[in-house]
């Protein structure tokens, strides 16, 4: 019986990698890249590590992931899901994407808030529970900025790169980054 037990505790964290999170919101076009097969997104459309989101001109895809954080990208947009990890016993996880190009609003979940990273070209985002939103050129420049949430309530969000970093505090705080360095 205790073996059964240790097998399935063991097999747990390999079936929650599998599914993090669902398309809660879509309008127009958008597709996924997973295993080198291009998809077309549909509405509770599940969403994978490595996947890579893309929208087209008329496309809208919100992403609401096991812990509750919203991340949505509009008109084209590209996103990647690099690692999500969530324990919802004690709200410690990990979750990192990357926004190559396009228009994103991220919005804090449960999640401890430390462990989450939104990388773009120019520049990595650390989010401490807050609402932001970034936009990310075809030249990889990089503009954020936070944002209180539904209730007003305001976090943090740290913006890095090999130059240095900036914190924003306040609402609408505003950065543009223009490249790596």
């Amino acid at each position: 019986m205790w073996r059964q037990v240790l097998a399935a505790l063991l097999l747990a964290p390999t079936i929650a990698i599998a599914g993090v999170g669902n398309v809660q919101h879509l309008e127009g076009e958008a597709y996924n890249e997973r295993n080198k097969k291009t998809i077309r997104i549909v509405d509770e459309y599940s969403i994978e590590m490595e996947d890579m989101i893309s929208t087209t001109e008329t496309g809208i895809v919100g992403i609401l992931f096991a812990d509750d954080t919203s991340v949505t990208i509009i008109e084209n947009s590209d996103l990647e899901i690099d690692d999500f990890i969530y324990d919802p016993a004690t709200t410690d996880g990990k979750l990192a994407i990357n926004v190559s190009v396009g228009t994103f609003r991220y919005v804090s979940g449960k999640m401890n808030k430390d462990e989450v990273a939104i990388i773009t070209p120019a520049a990595t985002i650390t989010v401490r529970g807050t609402t932001l939103t970034g936009v990310i050129q075809q030249s990889g420049v990089t503009t954020v900025t936070l944002l209180p949430d539904a209730t007003g309530s305001l976090g943090a969000a740290s913006v890095s790169n090999k130059a240095g970093s900036i914190d924003l505090t306040k609402p609408f705080h505003i950065v543009t980054v223009v490249s790596p360095t």
